[in-house]
């Protein structure tokens, strides 16, 4: 009896048995049982060990007796063609059940989504829908707020309160600086005596196309400017040999002219991997906050501007007079007068961390943070009512009242107030429309001293700067300046008066710079002249 494999039903030339007792073709089990690990004949489990080879003689393989004749040949053909059709048939019956089944997953997987999307959707409306009921509550409830006037408006990041994330971040800084500030000493101060001595050191041209409007130190090296055409320029002086080197920023959208300037490091902190220098600024025709970037490397090249937004219901026709940089160096506050609107935002992210409006024909023609950084400071544009809001919970602290006494008669339309906080946290000076400024104490909200300022104009705005150190002070009006001691904590105490002219015409004061330790002061004019005044005789 021949040998037969049970597979290709021919004569095997290495036969093996399994122990289900049918006999194969070594190559053709091994590789079925790779395939699938079972028997082909019985479906039974199967492996590779249960082949047991079967010994017999070599010889030559066998002819099929039917493939000697041309009948057998086509018989054998024959055979050969019903199997495979049979086979294709068998392929094609898989194929349809495979086709149905994928169909039937598809349509499955299909009918999955649009409930997820309708559920997203869902979900999505509701959250808009109790937002807009969040924000309807606090503005019904806006009376009883205890921000003592005004009411908040909803952010762009839809909050109402100050998130607890940046109340906490504000709290730790304050409690840090407090202690740090109260032990601060600066020996090498100027004395009164060597102030009084100053006169105009040097004059250095920006080179600017057009009048500037608008102006802030960054160091005291570095001089950002703004024209009345809305371009922007930073300015790297050098005093000593005379000469300004200047990059000119400018947008390509018409904002119109620059409002207010402001510039700082880093975004986040103290962060040495960002560029060393932002320029923040408001233009007439924008109510956005633009923030231009250096770029890498030595050159005065900056980036493409972008944005800081608002809340779209509150911000049309919103011109922003103020920025001011929290003590933090992370957050900015703006001011709006003509909207009774102050915000703060976070600047690396760019996010509106709160937003308060000021009762009807109210508003701040100057806002200040407090060296603590937990208060902050807002002027009437009469001086007559300074506000100290809490930043954390927007609750009104203080209100400290003065009555401007106007014994010229001329209106008081378009002038604005000042004040400025002294870095040891506890005074504040404030400027009025009678041409007085006055030294506040903020533990008892009280005045400890006026000082009527007869050198400058009666019809123009006072503006405040004060030192580091807070010992000295200045108040400009136009192209006049008058220089105060605060050596007396209890007394203002004029130390001179200073009359900022270009060809013996008057130069328009846009900032004063006091540098260290007060070496020197440098004005920023009106006519894109620095000009430094010092002890020349030293």
């Amino acid at each position: 009896m021949s040998l037969v494999c049970s597979i290709s039903g021919a004569t095997p030339e290495d036969p093996v048995i399994t122990k289900t007792g049918y006999v194969f073709e070594r190559r053709l089990i091994e590789e079925y049982i790779r395939c699938n690990n079972s028997c082909p004949i019985t479906k039974g489990e199967l492996s590779l060990d249960d082949l047991i080879p079967i010994k017999s003689a070599g010889g030559l393989k066998p002819r099929l007796i039917k493939n000697t004749s041309i009948p057998g040949i086509l018989d054998s053909l024959r055979t050969e063609w019903d199997a495979m059709a049979m086979e294709m048939f068998q392929l094609r019956s898989e194929l349809e059940q495979t086709k149905a089944q994928l169909t039937h997953s598809l349509y499955q997987h299909d009918a999955a989504c649009r409930v997820i999307a309708r559920i997203t959707r869902e979900k999505d409306q509701a959250i808009s829908r109790l937002a807009e009921i969040q924000a309807s509550i606090c503005e019904d409830n806006s009376d009883t707020l205890p921000s003592g006037g005004g009411k908040r408006v909803k952010t762009q990041g839809s909050f109402v309160d100050i998130p607890k994330d940046v109340e906490d971040l504000l709290t730790g800084y304050s409690e840090r600086m407090r202690p740090i500030r109260k032990k601060q000493s600066f020996p090498n101060i100027k004395p009164v005596e060597q102030v009084k001595e100053f006169s105009l050191g040097k004059e250095v041209p920006l080179k600017s196309g057009s009048k500037l409007v608008s102006g802030v130190a960054f160091n005291d090296q570095f001089y950002i400017s703004g024209t009345e055409d809305g371009e922007i320029l930073v300015s790297h002086v050098d005093f000593g040999a005379g000469e300004a080197s200047s990059a000119r920023i400018t947008d390509p959208s018409n904002l119109g002219k620059v409002i207010s300037i402001s510039a700082i490091g880093s975004l986040s902190g103290n962060n040495p991997t960002q560029p060393p220098l932002h320029v923040l600024a408001s233009f007439h025709n924008s109510n956005k906050i633009h923030i231009f970037s250096k770029s890498d490397g030595d050159r005065l090249a900056f980036s493409s501007s972008s944005q800081i937004g608002f809340n779209p219901h509150v911000d049309s026709y919103m011109i922003i007079d103020s920025l001011e940089i929290h003590p933090m160096g992370m957050h900015l506050f703006s001011n709006s007068s003509n909207k009774g609107i102050f915000s703060m935002f976070d600047i690396e992210s760019k996010k509106q961390l709160l937003s308060h409006q000021l009762d009807e024909n109210h508003s701040y023609s100057q806002l200040k943070p407090h060296p603590d950084g937990l208060i902050l400071g807002g002027v009437a544009p009469s001086g007559g009512s300074i506000d100290i809001w809490d930043i954390r919970s927007l609750y009104r602290a203080a209100s400290l009242e003065y009555s401007p006494v106007n014994n010229t008669g001329e209106t008081t339309n378009n002038r604005s107030s000042s004040i400025c906080f002294s870095n040891n946290g506890y005074y504040l000076l404030s400027t009025s429309l009678d041409n007085k400024i006055h030294l506040w104490d903020l533990r008892k909200s009280t005045i400890l001293d006026s000082f009527e300022l007869n050198a400058l104009p009666h019809n123009a705005n006072l503006t405040l700067h004060i030192d580091e150190t807070g010992k000295y002070a200045s108040c400009s009006s136009e192209n006049l300046l008058s220089i105060f001691s605060l050596f007396n904590k209890h007394k203002l105490q004029i130390v001179s008066s200073y009359s900022n002219s270009i060809q013996n015409s008057p130069d328009n004061i846009q900032y004063i710079h006091f540098n260290q330790n007060l070496e020197s002061f440098s004005i920023l004019s009106q006519s894109g002249v620095i000009r430094m005044w010092t002890n020349c005789h030293t």
